[in-house]
């Protein structure tokens, strides 16, 4: 027999509906944001509506400092070892 979804009754058969499991978990994909109060999707690293950087966006902004130390510090070390086979 086939229920109104077209699927059998059999309760081993796949389901391909969302738990809700599934649905309490994924249901919110927005967040409000700080400055203006709108709702934006929760991946946005700026709020479309005002302009401001939302903590995703730091985030991404603190690990380009540690990329940029990372650099000077190649560098310097590079400078040090030529100057010191010079002399």
């Amino acid at each position: 027999m086939v229920d109104g979804r077209g699927r059998g009754g059999d309760p081993d058969e796949f389901d391909d509906l969302p738990s809700e499991e599934d649905i309490a978990r994924f249901g919110d994909v927005t967040q409000t944001c700080p400055e203006c109060g709108k709702e934006v999707f929760d991946d946005t690293e700026i709020c479309y509506h005002c302009g401001h950087a939302l903590s995703t966006a730091a985030g991404s902004a603190k690990s380009g400092k540690w990329v940029v130390a990372t650099v000077v510090v190649i560098v310097a070390a590079f400078v040090l070892v030529a100057v010191l086979r010079v002399f």
